[in-house]
C-alpha cells in the first residue's frame, strides 16, 4: 500500500474482522482521494474516478468507455478522506508491549524507519529499539545494513511480520547480536478488542537481556553492580563491613562484594588499591573529607579522580560520585556511605535500649 494510506473503505476491506483494532492505529490526512474502489476491479478504466461537482456533490464515475461496468456512486466528503497508518501511535504501543519508555523519532536518511525507544536493563546500559515499515526488500535491506553499520551496541528491530525481513538481512542482524521481532508476535487483542502485549513480548526481552547482560559463571566475580536504570548517586548506600567487604544497596537491589569485585585491587600485590582505601576513609568520615583529615594529602585530587572512574564504571550511574564542595572546603560523596559500626543496634522485641 503506497504511503501506508488509503480511504476508509479500502482500510475496512483490508482489515476485515480486525477493523475495530486497526482503526485505532489510523489518522486522517489533509489529502483527498481522486479514485474510488470498484465492485469489479480490474476492468477497463478501473478504479472509478472521483469528481467533485460542487453544489451537486461528489460522485465516483466509472472510467469504462461505455460506462456499463459500474454505476455512478454518490459520495460524502468523509468518503474520500485519506487515512494513514499512525506510525507514532504504533511505535508507542510497541514500546509499551516491550515494557520500555516510548521515545519516537525518525531515522534520518532511511525510509519508513523509526526509533521506538531504548531498553535500559541497568544503569549505564542502553540498547535501542527500532521499527521498520519499509515497503520493499531493497528499502528494508538498506535500513538493516545502515542500522548494523552505525549502531555500536546490540539492538532490537521490529517489523510487521516474520516475512518483513529478507534472509540476507537476518544474517547481518545475527552478526550484530541484534534481535528481530515481528509485531504480530508482540501485540494481541484482549477481550475488549484493545491492543495489548503478548506473553512472547516478555520472553523476547528476557532473551535479549540474557544476550547483552550474561550472568557470570559460578565462582566468577561480578563485573559491575546491577544498578537500576533510573538510579542516581543519591539512591546508593555503601555500608563498610570490614577492610575488604562492603554491602551495596540501590533502589531495592543489594549485594555484598569485596574490593576485587569492584575493580579496586592492586594488580601486583593483590591487595586493596589506593582508591579502595580512600573509599574506606570516606566511610570513616561519613562521606566528607576536608583538608584537616589525615588522608587529605597533596595526592587526594588525583586519587578522587581515579575513585570516580572506578565507581562510575562499576555502577554505571552518570555524573561524578565524589565532588569538591567549595563552600564546605571538602570532598563529599553524592551517595550515603557508613561503617557497619555506625548503624544503630537493633532492639529485641519486648526489650528497651538502655538510656544514656
Amino acid at each position: 500500500m503506497p504511503g501506508l494510506s488509503a480511504i476508509l473503505t479500502e482500510w475496512r476491506q483490508l482489515l476485515r474482522e480486525d477493523q475495530k483494532i486497526g482503526m485505532s492505529l489510523l489518522r486522517p490526512t489533509d489529502l483527498r482521494a481522486t479514485s474510488y474502489p470498484c465492485p469489479r476491479p480490474g476492468g477497463m478504466g478501473c478504479p472509478r474516478r472521483v469528481i467533485d461537482q460542487g453544489r451537486d456533490g461528489i460522485v465516483a464515475v466509472c472510467g469504462d468507455e461505455d460506462g456499463s461496468n459500474c454505476d455512478d456512486m454518490s459520495l460524502q466528503p468523509v468518503d474520500i478522506v485519506i487515512y494513514e497508518l499512525h506510525r507514532r501511535e504504533l511505535a508507542i504501543r510497541a514500546a509499551k508491549a516491550l515494557g520500555i519508555k516510548p521515545e519516537f523519532g525518525l531515522m534520518d536518511g532511511l525510509r519508513e524507519t523509526f526509533r521506538v525507544g531504548d531498553f535500559h536493563p541497568i544503569a549505564g546500559k542502553r540498547f535501542p529499539v527500532y521499527l521498520l515499515l519499509a515497503l520493499d526488500d531493497a528499502q528494508r535491506m538498506n535500513a538493516v545494513s545502515h542500522l548494523c553499520r552505525t549502531t555500536t551496541v546490540p539492538f532490537i528491530l521490529l517489523a510487521p511480520t516474520s516475512r518483513s525481513i529478507p534472509n540476507h538481512a537476518m544474517e547481518l542482524l545475527r552478526e550484530r547480536q541484534a534481535r528481530f521481532c515481528p509485531l504480530a508476535d508482540l501485540m494481541i487483542a484482549d477481550e475488549h478488542d484493545r491492543i495489548t502485549s503478548s506473553p512472547a513480548a516478555r520472553e523476547v526481552m528476557a532473551e535479549f537481556r540474557a544476550i547483552v547482560l550474561p550472568e557470570p559463571a559460578p565462582g566468577e566475580p561480578m563485573v559491575r553492580f546491577p544498578t537500576p536504570f533510573d538510579a542516581f548517586w543519591s539512591d546508593l548506600r555503601i555500608c563498610v563491613l570490614d577492610g575488604h567487604r562492603v554491602t551495596l544497596t540501590c533502589k531495592g537491589v543489594s549485594e555484598t562484594v569485596n574490593f576485587s569485585t569492584m575493580g579496586m585491587e592492586n594488580k601486583r600485590s593483590r591487595e586493596p588499591s589506593v582508591q579502595w582505601n580512600l573509599l574506606l576513609a570516606f566511610a570513616r568520615h561519613h562521606g566528607k573529607i576536608t583538608w584537616k583529615a589525615s588522608e587529605a594529602t597533596q595526592k587526594i585530587p588525583q586519587q578522587v579522580r581515579r575513585l570516580n572512574i572506578d565507581l562510575e564504571r562499576f555502577f554505571g550511574i552518570s555524573g561524578h560520585p565524589v565532588i569538591w564542595k567549595a563552600d564546605e572546603k571538602a570532598y563529599c560523596t553524592a551517595f550515603e556511605i557508613l561503617q557497619e559500626s555506625d548503624k544503630p543496634a537493633r532492639v529485641s522485641p519486648g526489650r528497651r535500649r538502655p538510656s544514656r
